[in-house]
């Protein structure tokens, strides 16, 4: 019992936790988007043109390939859910 209990215990935790981040990530994407935006607008057309295209080429495929990694990391991770008990969503 105490066992059936604990794990619907951390669930819990973890779905809260979860809520709570994202109702925090939420509120901040909107208080700091707007600014966040003008700046990017006014500063990166001035920053690409100031950089030679080897190395625009360069921090373009690394952020591709970080996308890639972790597009691959959470599919593999949704993949290990079905199989692993401790992954489990209720």
């Amino acid at each position: 019992m105490g066992s059936i209990l604990n794990a619907t215990l951390v669930r819990l935790v973890r779905i809260t936790g979860l809520a709570l981040m994202a109702v925090g990530a939420l509120a901040l994407a909107g208080y700091a988007l707007g600014p966040l935006w003008r700046a990017v607008r006014t500063v990166l057309p001035q920053a690409l043109s100031a950089l030679p295209w080897p190395l625009l080429l360069g921090f373009g495929a690394a952020a591709l390939g970080a996308v890639v990694l972790l597009l691959a990391l959470i599919r593999e991770r949704l993949a290990d859910r079905k199989n692993d008990n401790n992954l489990e969503i209720p």
